[in-house]
């Protein structure tokens, strides 16, 4: 999703996963198209006898849920439109319900902050780590095998998530913040050693230490489901009892 312009889905609602992280990272979206058939293994869209290809542009309407099969023109929202700002300032003399806003990294804060927001309702601490350069720390955390090799993932995951929440309390300056303790990702933090095979852009030292036989291939024992979505990935060995 970080990497995508917009998002379409042909399930879910205004408050699907997908609708709701669209919305945190600003992208536009547009879910529960039903009448879409997405078909993965030839990577194709079908709708009313149309077969989309991949690569072929396509537009979308957050606000109305219109999709086009071209590219159109488009401008990002002004929020700082004086009108708009007016408007919403006569809202203020009559809502009754606040908006806290959905904030992993100190940017999201401040750019949260900038909109008006009264807080923040949820920072999810797992996503703190899915930098390209935190998320190996990650790997070695859940495949660490003695004390000493989880103990100095802990500790350079500690400094991150130090930093990041310093800056999440600055930038809201006295507001309420709710933190979500750590809830490690496990499928999404060893997917690129999944059923599926190895990430096409993970380089080798990516992956050293991660394709021993005894850590992959334990059976269905070291499966994850997740049900948010379906985020299921071989861990490895597991200390112990796994919630979610």
């Amino acid at each position: 999703m970080l990497a995508a312009r917009g998002i379409l889905t042909s399930s879910g609602g205004r408050t699907s996963h997908a609708a709701l992280v669209a919305r945190q990272f600003g992208k536009p979206a547009v879910v529960g198209a039903t009448d879409l058939h997405i078909d993965l293994a030839t990577r194709t869209v079908t709708v009313d006898g149309l077969v989309i290809l991949e690569g072929e542009w396509l537009s979308i309407d957050g606000n109305t849920g219109a999709v086009y099969l071209d590219q159109l023109p488009t401008e990002s929202p002004d929020l700082d439109d004086p009108w708009l700002a007016t408007l919403l300032d006569w809202a203020d003399d009559y809502r009754k319900m606040g908006v806290r806003a959905n904030a992993d990294e100190p940017a999201d804060a401040e750019r949260a902050r900038h909109y008006g927001v009264e807080g923040i309702g949820l920072c999810r601490t797992e996503h703190m780590f899915f930098d390209p350069d935190r998320l190996p720390v990650v790997r070695q955390l859940i495949m660490a095998d003695t004390d000493l090799e989880r103990r100095e993932a802990l500790d350079q995951l500690l400094g991150f998530q130090r930093a990041d929440i310093l800056g999440l309390l600055e930038a809201m300056d006295g507001l309420p913040v709710i933190i979500r303790l750590l809830d490690p990702p496990t499928p999404r933090g060893t997917a690129w050693i999944g059923h599926t095979g190895p990430h096409p852009n993970a380089s080798p030292s990516d992956l050293r230490g991660l394709c021993d036989p005894q850590r992959t291939g334990e059976g269905p024992a070291t499966q994850d489901h997740d049900p948010t979505g379906l985020r299921c990935g071989r861990t490895g060995r597991r200390k112990g009892p796994h919630r979610r």
